[in-house]
C-alpha cells in the first residue's frame, strides 16, 4: 500500500519480489477478495484499503504499547510525527530549542508523506494539516499558517520591481498535497493564478524546485525568514493569505502528559500561527479541554 510497487516493498521487507508476490496471492486467496487491481502498479481495491487501515492501526497500537512499557511516562523520548516539509524544513532544525522548551525531554521527529498511513506509526503527538480528529484520538488546534509568495533572490527581485502584473508569466510550483493555497493567495493578491503550473507530488519537492530557481511557490513566511534565509525571498510580504489549520493529535487513553501542551504552546508561538478552531466533527480528549481552550484563548490575546 505505501510503496505502490512490489520491488520497493520487497526491499523494505528484506525478501525477494517473487516471494512477496506469492504471499500477496496467497493472502488474496485466503481472504477470498481481490486486493490489487490488474496492472503493473499496485492499485489497491477498497477491500485492500480497509484491511491496510485496520492492520496499520493495530500495529501502531502494539508499537505504542511497547514504547509505553519501555519508557516511563514523561521521561522517555517524545515522538512527534509531521508531514515531511514541516518536519524536515522547520521542526528538525529546531529540535534542541524544542527540547529546552519542554524541560529537556528528548524529542524524536518522524517525517511522513501526506499519503502515508500515519496511524500505523508509533507517536506521542501527530501534527496534521486539516481534517477532523480520528476516532480514539484527541485534538488541539494549533492555528493556521500565513501564506505568501516565495522565490529565489533574482526572480523575487524582478517580481518586486515590476509588481504583481509580472506574476502571470512566472512558472508556479504547486504541491498536490496543499490544494487551495495558491487560490487563497491569488485572491488575497487580487490577481489571477499564473498560467504555467508545474504540479509536484509533495510540498518539500516544490520547496527544492523553488530553491533551484525553477519557479515561484506559495508557502509560509518562515521558509524565507528562518530556514532558507537569503535563498528564498518574499517579493510581496504584505500580501498574505491563511493556510490550512494545523492540529496536534494524541491518544488521551495514555494519561495526561503535560509535555504535549508545552510543546504545542512552543510550536504555535514559534510559527506565529493564527488561532483557529478545531474542524467540524472533532473532539477534545477527557480532562484536557479546559486547559487547551485556555491555551488557545491566551494565544489569541497575544
Amino acid at each position: 500500500m505505501r510503496q505502490g510497487n512490489v520491488v520497493r516493498a520487497a526491499e523494505d521487507l528484506g525478501v525477494t519480489p517473487g516471494a512477496l508476490s506469492k504471499h500477496l496471492s496467497q493472502l488474496a486467496q485466503e481472504l477470498g477478495v481481490v486486493l490489487f487491481e490488474p496492472g503493473h502498479r499496485l492499485v489497491p481495491t477498497e477491500a485492500a484499503q480497509d484491511l491496510a487501515a485496520a492492520i496499520g492501526a493495530a500495529v501502531g497500537l502494539l508499537r505504542r504499547a511497547c514504547d509505553d512499557a519501555s519508557s516511563p511516562r514523561g521521561r522517555g523520548v517524545l515522538t512527534v510525527i509531521a508531514n515531511a516539509s514541516l518536519a524536515m524544513h522547520w521542526l528538525v532544525p529546531r529540535v534542541l530549542a524544542a527540547q529546552a522548551a519542554i524541560g529537556g525531554r528528548q524529542i524524536r521527529v518522524h517525517a511522513v508523506h501526506s499519503t502515508d498511513d500515519w496511524r500505523q506509526l508509533p507517536f506521542d503527538l501527530a501534527i496534521r494539516r486539516g481534517g477532523s480528529v480520528p476516532p480514539g484520538l484527541a485534538g488541539r488546534p494549533l492555528g493556521r499558517e500565513r501564506l505568501t509568495l516565495l522565490a529565489a533572490p533574482h526572480r523575487a527581485a524582478a517580481l518586486a520591481a515590476e509588481g504583481l502584473g509580472r506574476l502571470e508569466r512566472q512558472p508556479l510550483l504547486v504541491a498536490r498535497t496543499r490544494a487551495g493555497e495558491v487560490e487563497a493567495w491569488s485572491a488575497a493578491a487580487r490577481v489571477p493564478s499564473p498560467s504555467t503550473v508545474r504540479l509536484l507530488p509533495h510540498f518539500y519537492l516544490a520547496i527544492e524546485a523553488a530553491l533551484a530557481d525553477q519557479g515561484v511557490i506559495v508557502g509560509p513566511p518562515w521558509l524565507a525568514t528562518d530556514v532558507h534565509h537569503d535563498r528564498l525571498i518574499m517579493p510581496f510580504p504584505d500580501v498574505v493569505a491563511l493556510g490550512t489549520p494545523l492540529i496536534g493529535l494524541y491518544d488521551p487513553s495514555r494519561g495526561d502528559d503535560p509535555t504535549l501542551g508545552l510543546f504545542l504552546d512552543w510550536m504555535a508561538a514559534q510559527m506565529q500561527l493564527v488561532p483557529a478552531a478545531l474542524p467540524a466533527n472533532s473532539s477534545i480528549g477527557p480532562g484536557s479541554g479546559n486547559r487547551f481552550r485556555a491555551d488557545s484563548d491566551a494565544q489569541t490575546k497575544r
